[in-house]
């Protein structure tokens, strides 16, 4: 079985890359943290209280054909003004 150790999970990872000021999509997600399940991960972070926010944004894609499209895509960021309990 291959196995890799990581310093730290995707869970913090993202948590401490929204602490800083980023803003995240799925796809970012993807590409930065090997994350296929970026929305999973907000879930954990929100039920642990941490004020994650969150909106659909509208980005320039192309379809099967190579055709211009506009999809919805979630973007999710760390409202730094709510004070968190850090104990939880």
């Amino acid at each position: 079985m291959f196995y890799k150790e990581f310093t730290m999970s995707q869970y913090d990872d993202i948590l401490n890359f929204l602490k800083n000021g980023n803003t995240i999509t799925a796809l970012d997600a993807l590409e930065y943290f090997k994350c296929f399940r970026l929305a999973a991960r907000v879930s954990d972070m929100i039920r642990k209280k941490h004020p994650i926010e969150s909106e659909f944004i509208q980005v320039l894609s192309t379809d099967g054909e190579g055709k211009r499209v506009i999809k919805r895509v979630k973007k999710y960021w760390y409202n730094t003004k709510v004070l968190v309990d850090e104990s939880v």
